[in-house]
C-alpha cells in the first residue's frame, strides 16, 4: 500500500506539472472558452476554488519568468505548492532577488517555506502617519517618486471632478468600499461548490466582524474564504460551511 501512495504522489506531481503547461498554453494563446481572463476560467469553466485558481496564476507567472523552477520542481528542491505562495511576497522584487528568496525556500516543509518567507517580507513602501482630532484623522503618507507621479496624473485626469487630492482620495475610498457594502444575500444559484458571489463573501466578512475567525486570531488584513468543510469531503459553499481566515491560518489549515 505504500508504494501504491508513493506511485500516486508523484503521479500528481506529473499531472500538476502537466496542468500548468496546459494552463500556460491556454493563456499564451488567450482562448478561455469565452471567460473574460483566465482567473475566470479556472474558476467557473474548471471548478477551481478562488483560492486553488490564485495558486495555480501565481505559479505559472513565477515560472514564466524563471522557467528554471521546473527543474527544481523535478528534483525534489521546490514544490509547486510554495513557489505559488512565495509569489505574494516576491512579486515586486528583481527576478535575481526572487531567485535568492527561492533558494533560500529548498528542501523546506509548507509551513516552515511560509516563516521564512513573511520573515524576509519587506515592511510596505507606502507608509502612513495618522494624528487623531476630535472630528477627524489626518494622515500622512510617504509615496515613491513613481507612485506621486501616477497619483499626480490620475487628479490631472479627473480635474473636471475633483479639485484636490483631498475629493480623489475620498472618491478612491467611497468607491472601493462601496464594493463591501452589498451583503444582501440569500442563496447562491451556483451548482459549483466552489463559486463564493461577491454578495455572500461580504456577507461572511461582515458576520465575521471583518476578522480572521480563528480562535485568538485578531487579524484584519489578507482575508480569505475558507471552506469548513472541505469541496473534496462534500462541502458547499453555503454560508453555514463557510467561515473567514487569515492568510497565515488559511495556509496552515492546509498543512494539516
Amino acid at each position: 500500500m505504500l508504494q501504491d501512495l508513493q506511485n500516486l504522489v508523484w503521479m500528481e506531481k506529473k499531472i500538476t506539472a502537466e496542468i500548468l503547461e496546459k494552463l500556460q498554453v491556454v493563456y499564451d494563446q488567450k482562448d478561455f472558452a469565452g471567460y473574460s481572463n483566465l482567473f475566470e476560467y479556472m474558476v467557473k469553466g474548471l471548478g477551481y476554488s478562488e483560492a486553488t485558481a490564485s495558486l495555480r496564476q501565481s505559479c505559472l507567472r513565477l515560472l514564466r519568468e524563471m522557467p528554471e523552477l521546473k527543474d527544481k520542481v523535478r528534483e525534489g528542491k521546490l514544490s509547486y505548492t510554495t513557489i505559488a505562495r512565495s509569489y505574494k511576497f516576491i512579486k515586486e522584487q528583481p527576478t535575481a532577488k526572487k531567485r535568492a528568496t527561492l533558494s533560500s525556500l529548498e528542501n523546506q516543509s509548507s509551513r516552515k517555506a511560509l516563516e521564512i518567507l513573511e520573515k524576509q517580507s519587506p515592511a510596505p513602501e507606502i507608509q502612513v502617519q495618522k494624528r487623531h482630532y476630535q472630528d477627524r484623522v489626518r494622515l500622512t503618507i510617504d509615496l515613491s517618486h513613481e507612485e506621486y507621479e501616477k497619483l499626480q496624473r490620475l487628479k490631472a485626469l479627473s480635474s473636471h471632478r475633483y479639485g484636490s487630492y483631498e475629493e480623489l482620495i475620498k472618491s478612491f475610498i467611497a468607491k472601493a468600499h462601496k464594493k463591501y457594502e452589498d451583503d444582501d444575500f440569500k442563496q447562491s444559484r451556483s451548482k459549483n461548490p466552489r463559486y463564493i458571489s461577491q454578495r455572500l463573501r461580504n456577507h461572511l466578512l461582515k458576520q465575521a466582524n471583518y476578522r480572521c475567525q480563528k480562535a485568538g486570531c485578531t487579524q484584519d488584513h489578507h482575508l480569505q474564504i475558507d471552506h469548513i468543510q472541505p469541496v473534496a469531503r462534500g462541502g458547499q459553499a453555503t454560508a453555514e460551511n463557510l467561515q473567514v481566515l487569515c492568510f497565515y491560518h488559511n495556509q496552515q489549515k492546509a498543512c494539516h
